[in-house]
């Protein structure tokens, strides 16, 4: 269970600096959003899959 919270707060964190990252670039906020969401949802779910290939 704590595994998941960690994935899920990395990928939060991930997210969060995408999302930095776009709106420096002056990204359009619609495109920001989508590019952090998209990588909170890739490395929570890389995160995940490594701690199953440890199992």
């Amino acid at each position: 269970m704590l595994v998941v919270i960690i994935a899920v707060l990395v990928g939060l964190l991930s997210g969060f600096a995408a999302g930095v990252v776009a709106a420096l670039l002056h990204a359009a906020a619609l495109v920001a959003a989508q590019f952090a969401g998209s990588t909170f949802i890739a490395v929570t779910l890389l995160v995940l899959k490594i701690r199953d290939q440890l199992r």
